[in-house]
C-alpha cells in the first residue's frame, strides 16, 4: 500500500548548494550523533567525534534546536573548530565525509536538513526550515513556492519521520486536519491583502481561545463550537466583514515597534548568529536615535521611540512602492509554510501559535525595511539602479532577513522562550496586540 505523501513545491525544487551557500549549516551548529550514526562513520573519521554516554532511543527529532542539530538518544557529537565550523568541513567548503565516503555516511540530521518529516497516521508530510537560505529562496521568491503537492517518499535522503500521535492531545489534536485546513484556506483567500489574511488568522485564534487549547479534557465536546468558528472564518461574506476590522488599527503603532526593538535587544543577548546580529546592528544604525527599553519611563525614551517610529514609517512607505508585492508574497508563502510545517498542537492555543508567526513577520519587516542596502531605493536623488537590479536587491534582502531571523527565533530555545514574556510586558497578548504587530 502506498503511503500518501505531501510537501510544498519549494521543497520539491530544493537542492543543497553546498559551498555556494551564504549561511552554511556546517557552521555555528553542533551535530549530535546517535549510535547508528556512529556506525555509518568510517573509522578514519571517528577521531573527529566527541563521545558521551547516553542511552540509545528509537526516535530522531530531525532538525536543529538550541544551537545543536539534535537527535534523541545522542551519544556524541562532531567536534567544532574554534571558529564554530564543523571539523568535517573541508577547505573547499564541502563536507569531507560526504565528498570522500558518500552521502550514506552522513549523520541523519545532516542528511535530512533542512527537511523535517512527520507521520500523521497513514499520511507522510515533508516540510523544511527556512533557516536554510536556499530553501528560503525557493519558498519565498516563487509565486507557487507554497503550493501543496504529492511527493515520492523514496526520494528522501533517509526514511525517518517524527510520529505525530495527535490523539494524545485530546480534542485539541483530534480536529487537527479541519483546523489546519481552515487556516490554509484563509491564507489562500486571494481577494484580501497579506495583512488582512493574517488578521483573519488572529481573529480565528481569538474566537477559539476560550474553549480550544492544550489540556482541554477529553470529555469536553468542542466539535460544534469549533465547526461554527471554522464556518465563520472560511465564509466569504463573513471574511470581508472581519477583514474590514483590520483597517481600524490605532494610528500609532510605536508600542509594537518598541516591542520589536526590545525583542531584538533580547536576541542580541541570546545565542544568535553573527549574521543575525549584523542585520540587527545595521537596521538600528539606520535610525540616529534607536529607542531604549519601554521599561524606562523617561520622556527621552518615549521621544526617541516616537522619532524612530516616524522615521521608520516614512522609510517603509518609500520602499513599499517597489518592494510591497514581493514582500507580501514572501510573507504569505512563509505563513502557509508555517501553518503546514509547524503543528499548532506545539503551542498552548491557537492565539499563541498565530502570535509566534506574527512576531516573526514583524521582526522580518522591521529588519527588511531598515537595511541600509535599500538606501538606493529610499534616496530619490539616486536613480542609478535599473529596475531589474532593484528587484534582485529586494529578493536578496528578503531571503537574507527571513532565513537569518528564522535561524535565531526557531533554533535558539532561550530566545524563543522569552517571546511570550515580552508579549505580557507590552500587553500585546490579545487580538489588539496582533493588530499592533501587523502594523510594523
Amino acid at each position: 500500500m502506498t503511503v500518501p505523501a505531501v510537501t510544498l513545491r519549494a521543497l520539491s525544487r530544493f537542492r543543497c548548494i553546498a559551498d555556494a551557500c551564504e549561511d552554511s549549516c556546517c557552521r555555528g551548529w553542533r551535530v549530535n550523533l546517535r549510535h547508528d550514526d556512529l556506525e555509518r562513520i568510517p573509522a578514519a573519521v571517528r577521531s573527529r567525534v566527541h563521545l558521551s554516554v547516553v542511552a540509545p532511543t528509537d526516535t530522531l527529532a530531525a532538525g536543529h534546536d538550541g544551537g545543536t542539530a539534535s537527535g534523541d538518544g545522542a551519544c556524541g557529537h562532531v567536534r567544532l573548530r574554534d571558529d564554530g565550523s564543523c571539523s568535517l568541513l573541508a577547505e573547499d567548503g564541502l563536507c569531507e565525509l560526504q565528498r570522500d565516503h558518500g552521502a550514506s555516511c552522513l549523520p541523519a540530521v545532516c542528511a535530512l536538513y533542512p527537511r523535517v518529516v512527520r507521520q500523521y497516521g497513514d499520511r507522510l508530510e515533508a516540510s523544511a526550515l527556512i533557516s536554510c537560505p536556499e530553501y528560503a529562496r525557493q519558498l519565498l521568491l516563487a509565486a507557487d513556492g507554497a503550493t501543496l503537492e504529492a511527493f515520492d517518499p523514496e526520494q528522501l535522503p533517509r526514511q525517518l519521520a517524527v510520529d505525530m500521535s495527535l490523539e494524545r492531545a485530546g480534542p485539541y489534536g483530534r480536529h487537527f486536519d479541519d483546523v489546519r485546513g481552515a487556516m490554509l484556506a484563509v491564507l489562500d483567500a486571494r481577494r484580501f491583502g497579506a495583512a488582512q489574511r493574517l488578521f483573519l488568522l488572529a481573529f480565528f485564534a481569538h474566537r477559539t481561545r476560550s474553549f480550544f487549547h492544550r489540556g482541554v479534557g477529553s470529555e469536553v465536546d468542542v466539535a460544534d463550537e469549533l465547526r461554527d468558528q471554522i464556518g465563520l472564518i472560511t465564509r466569504a461574506g463573513a471574511q470581508s466583514a472581519i477583514a474590514a476590522q483590520q483597517r481600524g488599527v490605532p494610528p500609532s503603532a510605536q508600542t509594537g515597534l518598541a516591542f520589536v526593538c526590545d525583542l531584538l535587544a533580547t536576541a542580541g543577548r541570546s545565542n544568535t548568529t553573527a549574521r543575525f546580529r549584523t542585520l540587527v546592528h545595521e537596521a538600528t544604525q539606520t535610525y540616529s536615535e534607536p529607542p531604549q527599553h519601554v521599561g524606562d519611563p523617561s520622556s527621552t525614551t518615549r521621544s526617541a521611540q516616537v522619532v524612530m517610529w516616524e522615521k521608520y514609517r516614512r522609510r517603509r512607505s518609500t520602499i513599499c512602492g517597489t518592494a510591497q508585492a514581493p514582500l507580501d508574497g514572501a510573507m504569505l508563502n512563509r505563513a502557509t509554510d508555517y501553518v503546514f510545517s509547524t503543528p499548532y498542537v506545539e503551542a498552548d492555543d491557537l492565539m499563541q501559535y498565530v502570535q509566534r508567526l506574527l512576531i516573526e513577520l514583524a521582526v522580518v519587516r522591521f529588519l527588511f525595511f531598515s537595511q541600509p542596502t535599500l538606501d538606493v531605493i529610499v534616496d530619490p536623488r539616486d536613480q542609478s539602479m535599473a529596475p531589474s537590479l532593484q528587484r534582485a536587491l529586494i529578493a536578496e534582502n528578503i531571503v537574507t532577513v527571513f532565513s537569518a531571523t528564522h535561524r535565531c527565533m526557531h533554533h535558539d530555545k532561550r530566545f524563543s522562550d522569552s517571546l511570550f514574556d515580552l508579549l505580557g510586558t507590552y500587553n500585546l497578548d490579545s487580538l489588539a496586540g496582533c493588530l499592533f504587530l501587523l502594523e510594523i
